[in-house]
């Protein structure tokens, strides 16, 4: 599938590229969690061994919202390339969304 990038002069690219390809060239389709996400990991795996102590675990959630906030902003804003602020745009719709089910 080609689509039509008017940025760069109309040039033909096709979605692989427009959406792995970082602007050095490369392909990345994975990389290592960053700190925020593994925070977040963390906080999940601390709230599941410490279920029983509300008050814990409402901070862990407090806690685990903010890592996974400061992800998605980390991945919309200094991604290595469309796919990632892709991802980070959807997982703040979803954070978003999580917190106006809150309400």
């Amino acid at each position: 599938m080609k689509i039509t990038n008017a940025i760069d002069g109309g040039a033909d690219r096709n979605i692989k590229d427009w959406l792995f390809k970082t602007e050095s060239g490369d392909y990345v389709y994975s990389q290592q969690p960053n700190a925020p996400m593994l925070a977040a990991f963390v906080f999940l795996v601390l709230k599941i061994i410490l279920n029983k102590y509300s008050s814990l675990v409402s901070i862990l959630e407090v806690l685990q919202f903010l890592s996974l906030l400061a992800w998605a902003l980390l991945e919309l804003f200094q991604a290595v390339n469309n796919f990632r602020r892709i991802l980070g745009t959807v997982a703040i719709l979803i954070l978003l969304l999580i917190v106006l089910g809150r309400l």
